[in-house]
């Protein structure tokens, strides 16, 4: 339940700020009337980009008023300013080798640190890794954060989260891998959620079948 509220209130507020965006007839289903406190189910919805192949890792930039999403299988990251109008913000986002890597190449996950630099989780290149340049000048030169645990390389770094002191948690699900759990590419036998600290510490938190999106309460007791 939490996380469907989460999202609706997540889609209601970007919804918003796209006042040019193309509307369509929608319905919002409340699950719970717990979500009428947040949610007015009359609200509108509007589509705000569309062209894509599939969208993942949303990022609002406060100080730009612009969205930032990753399409993993083109391998870009797009941007879409306040007008609705979507250009391409960085490419490439999650694979900087040569040839095909499979459907999902590209960045998945997108942060913020506490610095306010872009931090991305990447399919391809199988890191976690911060773009060395300003958010508002960006340019495809990133810094590896973490790539591997106890030697062996992740699978394909999927989505994460910041908590208040800058420790990062992330999960490792094999989705980026071309061939998934049967990859002959692939290191490490789990499927894990990690954190790596401020200090540079990576710790491995649970392994799980297959974690995917994650997040952390408000109050940062709850993962």
């Amino acid at each position: 339940m939490t996380k469907t509220i989460l999202f609706l209130v997540c889609a209601a507020t970007f919804f918003k700020l796209f006042s040019q965006a193309d509307k369509q007839q929608f319905s919002i289903e409340i699950m719970d009337d717990e979500a009428l406190a947040i949610i007015d189910p009359n609200s509108e919805i509007e589509i705000i980009g569309s062209g894509f192949e599939w969208t993942e890792g949303p990022l609002w930039i406060q100080e730009g008023n612009y969205l930032l999403i990753s399409d993993i299988p083109k391998n870009k990251i797009f941007k879409i300013d306040s007008e609705g109008k979507t250009s391409e913000y960085v490419h490439p986002s999650g694979y900087s080798g040569e040839g095909v890597y499979g459907n999902e190449p590209g960045s998945n996950g997108l942060l913020l640190n506490q610095q306010g630099d872009l931090v991305l989780l990447q399919h391809g290149d199988r890191r976690v890794a911060k773009m060395k340049t300003p958010i508002n000048n960006p340019k495809p030169e990133y810094e590896t954060l973490t790539d591997q645990y106890e030697g062996k390389k992740f699978n394909s770094p999927n989505d994460g989260v910041f908590d208040s002191d800058g420790n990062l948690y992330f999960t490792d699900p094999p989705y980026g891998l071309p061939k998934l759990m049967d990859d002959p590419r692939k290191e490490l036998d789990f499927q894990g959620v990690f954190c790596l600290t401020t200090h540079g510490e990576l710790i491995l938190v649970d392994k799980l079948t297959r974690p995917n999106g994650i997040a952390l309460s408000p109050d940062g007791s709850k993962l």
